[in-house]
């Protein structure tokens, strides 16, 4: 290719003779570091060629939970994580744990519909993330691909599709254990029943927010288990059983299921002066909901919360809908009892009576808690429990039970459901490696590995989803370079007076003397911690933790590790920073050096720290156990698929950074 020099390019070349000569004492310490590759580049940045070597794009996150018909007045909000793996692990018994130490990429809350609509930050080599929520009438878990920039998920529509691609089967075709269980119609293949009511029962949100609240269940972090947390509800020696007092009507509601078992659903009834002593004493096995479970390895479950079935009182004229007073309603599942549209015999099944349970558990003979809304005590709160020597949380079948009558039960053997305390705050997690070359404005020796610096921040929301409290971890991990050089990082356009409280806990590492004892660098407008002085005197592997909280309301994003920096020659200087390509730099900055060598900065357009297409002075890589290329090699060496996404724009391998040539690389031993 040929090169033509205009008269500008003439005026940096020159320029960078004159700049090199002038700082060459300064330099001559890392001449054999650069392998002497200073060589000027005179093709400048354009806006159509200018490549930022960002492996983080902007997402459009759109979530549509469908509330309108689930809660009265549509006001329920609700929380939700992406994650970029399965957030779960499930063992050969079925059961279900969250991945110890995983926190999800992006967390937020839903606006008062269960909508959500924004746009986030995320790698870019991401193709699919996993959306969770366990707030009932959202699905627990649902795998989203990410195309074109895009993440979008209707709920509505997502179940609709799993029952027009489910398979079919013949008409009444089951088979039941045996001749004491009744159904109330038909399923199809996916265990969705037929008999569901046409419209879906209506909710008023706090009874849904205070059963989140109880159920939530350990593996969401929602704090002790029921057994450890309420152990009132188990104090009285009481089965779980509705007791009818005055004539009513009875709907089961669908709410949750969180086991990986594929449990059946059901009541039983019985006078209530005469109560089942064995499970033998149980006649009639009522199917509500053939099939529950949150297996992401089985067919989907195309239940909805708010789905409800008129039950139905087995009395000598056959199946009416009016339960009559004196008699009562046991509920029941059968654990793991669904196959293939059949409901297999000899299942262990659970009782809300409980005489009629095992008592060789942790939880004794409590294997289900039944807990009534004060008021009109129309509404029950309905958990099972299908492993209790797991967790006991009672939320692997999660129901409400509504009694049309007001007061038409005898609640002497329940609970009431306790308020929800305090507010849930939404939790997710940035992290990854970032890197510096020390000789900008030289181009270096293109290792990129002079520091190395670990990110971890935790950033909590409000139900406003605004953030409240940043907690960023920077652990050294490698100094190739020999110039004494620091390390800080700015909050991207958060000023000073927006930060309630910055606390530095330097752990082993030398106080930074730039930051003056203060919480934020003094004289500096925006938020800006300087973490160390001199690389040099560092104790690799050992971290440093900012805690920040903020003025509420003020502050709606950032994205880790926001504006991270050097500081060049920190030991006599203050000015000569080098940040990720096309971050600002602080006032503090010597604007004198951009231009200079082979950084080709055009700072009135707002393009800082950029050479040519072929190479970065910084990088930020979205993987928290990278390996940085070893001292003097090449990193288009190091990471064979570098290059072609260097000349793809981004757009070819953009997970270059999982596939190392070990040879080259440094082992990550932090």
């Amino acid at each position: 290719m040929t090169t033509h020099l205009n008269l500008k390019s003439v005026f940096f070349v020159a320029l960078s003779f004159l700049f090199a000569i002038s700082l060459q004492s300064c330099w001559d310490e890392d001449v054999s570091e650069d392998n002497g590759k200073t060589d000027p580049i005179t093709e400048e940045p354009t806006d159509d060629d200018f490549f930022d070597f960002n492996m983080k794009e902007g997402i459009d996150l759109s979530i549509d939970y469908g509330f309108s018909d689930l809660i009265a007045g549509g006001n329920y909000q609700v929380l939700f994580n992406l994650y970029d793996e399965m957030p779960y692990d499930y063992d050969q018994a079925g059961n279900r744990t969250k991945k110890e130490g995983l926190l999800p990429l992006y967390s937020a809350w839903t606006d008062k519909t269960g909508k959500f609509s924004g746009t986030i930050t995320l790698p870019s080599a991401l193709k699919t993330v996993f959306l969770a929520c366990n707030h009932f009438g959202a699905l627990g878990l649902v795998e989203v691909p990410v195309a074109n920039g895009t993440i979008a998920f209707n709920q509505k529509e997502y179940l609709a599709s799993l029952l027009n691609t489910t398979k079919t089967r013949a008409a009444n075709s089951y088979t039941l254990p045996n001749e004491d269980w009744v159904t109330l119609g038909d399923w199809n293949i996916a265990g969705l029943p037929d008999y569901l009511l046409s419209k879906n029962h209506t909710f008023y949100s706090n009874f849904l927010e205070d059963m989140y609240y109880m159920f939530g269940g350990k593996e969401e972090g929602r704090g002790d288990a029921i057994w450890d947390r309420n152990p009132e509800i188990f104090a009285a020696d009481k089965s779980m059983d509705i007791h009818i007092i005055e004539d009513t009507k009875i709907s089961m509601v669908y709410l949750q299921s969180n086991s990986s078992y594929q449990n059946t659903a059901g009541y039983y009834v019985y006078e209530t002066n005469n109560p089942p002593t064995t499970a033998a004493d149980v006649k009639n096995y009522m199917v509500t909901f053939p099939r529950l479970t949150n297996n992401p390895y089985k067919l989907p479950l195309p239940l909805q919360a708010g789905n409800q079935i008129e039950l139905m009182f087995p009395g000598e004229n056959g199946l009416t809908a009016t339960f009559p007073a004196g008699y009562s309603v046991g509920f029941f599942i059968a654990e793991d009892a669904y196959e293939d549209g059949n409901i297999k015999d000899g299942a262990n099944i659970i009782y809300t009576t409980k005489a009629l349970n095992s008592s060789t558990y942790p939880v004794g003979q409590n294997r289900a808690v039944a807990l009534y809304e004060e008021g009109t005590n129309q509404m029950i709160a309905l958990g099972f429990e299908d492993c209790p020597a797991w967790d006991q949380d009672f939320n692997d079948a999660l129901f409400s039970v509504f009694v049309a009558e007001a007061n038409a039960i005898d609640t002497d053997n329940m609970n009431p459901l306790p308020p929800k305390e305090g507010e849930d705050v939404a939790v997710s997690e940035g992290s990854g490696v970032v890197m510096f070359e020390d000789l900008w404005p030289g181009k270096g020796d293109y290792d990129i590995n002079d520091i190395v610096m670990r990110y971890e921040s935790i950033i909590e929301r409000d139900k406003n989803n605004m953030i409240t409290r940043v907690v960023d971890t920077f652990t050294p991990l490698n100094y190739g370079g020999t110039i004494i050089s620091g390390f800080g990082y700015q909050y991207d356009d958060v000023q000073v007076g927006q930060v309630k409280s910055s606390v530095i806990d330097y752990g082993v590492q030398e106080p930074s003397t730039f930051m003056n004892g203060e919480e934020s660098e003094p004289g500096q407008a925006l938020q800006t911690m300087i973490l160390l002085d001199n690389m040099k005197k560092i104790v690799m592997g050992e971290p440093i933790v900012v805690t920040t909280e903020f003025v509420e309301g003020q502050v709606s994003t950032l994205v880790p590790p926001y504006n991270p920096f050097i500081i060049v020659h920190s030991d006599s200087r203050r000015e000569h920073e080098v940040h990720l390509i096309n971050k600002r730099p602080t006032p503090f900055m010597d604007y004198g050096l951009f231009g200079q060598s082979n950084d080709k900065s055009d700072p009135d357009r707002n393009i800082y720290y950029v050479a040519d297409k072929r190479y970065p002075f910084a990088l930020d890589v979205p993987k928290l156990d990278f390996q940085w290329v070893l001292e003097r090699k090449d990193i288009n060496d190091a990471y064979p698929q570098f290059t072609e996404w260097v000349e793809s724009n981004g757009l070819n391998n953009k997970d270059w950074y999982e596939t190392p040539n070990s040879d080259l690389v440094e082992e990550n031993i932090y």
